[in-house]
């Protein structure tokens, strides 16, 4: 089965900040912003989708789509 890897580096995990429709599981969901490498930047959760958003939804919902990601583990500097 395919999976979406998509983190929100805007806001924390909460009611509303994404989209329901597709979403596998809140996979991680981080105390503080935390460094992802494969994102080269910080991000407050990690969602797992088992369809792909479209590009209209990651720009509504502030998401970053993380292409080649496989189970990385947060880097926490």
């Amino acid at each position: 089965m395919e999976k979406y890897i998509y983190y929100l580096a805007q806001r924390p995990f909460d009611p509303g900040c994404a989209p329901i429709q597709g979403l596998r599981l809140c996979t991680d969901n981080y105390d503080k912003r935390t460094y992802i490498r494969s994102i080269k930047r910080e991000a407050w959760a990690r969602l797992e989708y088992c369809i792909k958003l479209t590009d209209k939804q990651v720009a509504d919902y502030e998401l970053t789509y993380s292409p080649n990601e496989s189970k990385e583990k947060p880097v926490v500097n």
